[in-house]
């Protein structure tokens, strides 16, 4: 669990490492080159500039939210690909994509704690 823990606290990091990269590089260069009244311009190429880092950080990190999670990926690039795109949603995003998952392994955890529990007791 510990393993789990610190992997998702790296994805979360780096996940804000990159959002912070893309709002105060990118963002500022996308707000010179566009002009007013471009704002789907500006948010697809905001988007794409993310994802797009998020999959570069995945891969240079080794990360892989499916692996943690316990799936298999028959490629090994799908994963961190996969990864990458939910990194470049942002860390906020990623908080709470964690936090669902986490909370449902802690429960799934405590339930076997006390089926085992019960079952030692007979």
């Amino acid at each position: 669990m510990e393993e789990l823990l610190q992997k998702v606290i790296l994805i979360l990091a780096v996940a804000a490492g990159g959002e912070g990269a893309i709002e105060f590089l990118f963002s500022p260069v996308l707000d010179l080159i566009l002009k007013e009244g471009k704002e789907k311009v500006r948010t697809v190429c905001f988007n794409f500039a993310s994802a797009l880092l998020g999959v570069c950080l995945a891969f240079g990190f080794d990360l892989g939210v499916v692996s943690l999670l316990g799936g298999v990926d028959q490629f090994g690039w799908l994963d961190r690909a996969f990864t990458g795109v939910l990194i470049g949603r942002g860390s906020n995003w990623m908080h709470a994509f964690f936090k669902k998952f986490m909370v449902s392994i802690e429960e799934k955890l405590a339930d076997i704690r006390m089926n085992e529990s019960f079952a030692a007791e007979k």
